[in-house]
């Protein structure tokens, strides 16, 4: 078990690995059931309240999502989900 605060990205970290939490989790001090052996199986808890199972961040989605103020996220689908890399002229 772990405890970690939730990003304004909603993002954890355990062991160097980079997870992704449920929104209503963002700035929230949780819980983190796992197994070193099975890091693929993450569970968030808050308040004893289960909100299941977090995954790997997917940075080509993440870092696309934008956020404002009031904690509200939305996603930009006109942005390539691809980079593009090694042209430089």
């Amino acid at each position: 078990m772990a405890r970690r605060t939730v990003a304004k990205d909603r993002t954890v970290t355990i062991d160097g690995r980079l997870f992704e939490a449920p929104v209503a989790l963002i700035g929230k001090r949780i819980d983190l059931l796992y197994h070193k052996a099975e890091m693929a199986r993450v569970e968030a808890r808050f308040n004893g309240k289960s909100y299941g199972l977090i995954s790997p961040v997917d940075m080509a989605v993440n870092c696309r999502v934008n956020r404002d103020r009031n904690r509200n996220t939305q996603i930009d689908y006109r942005q390539p989900s691809t980079p593009k890399g090694g042209k430089i002229w």
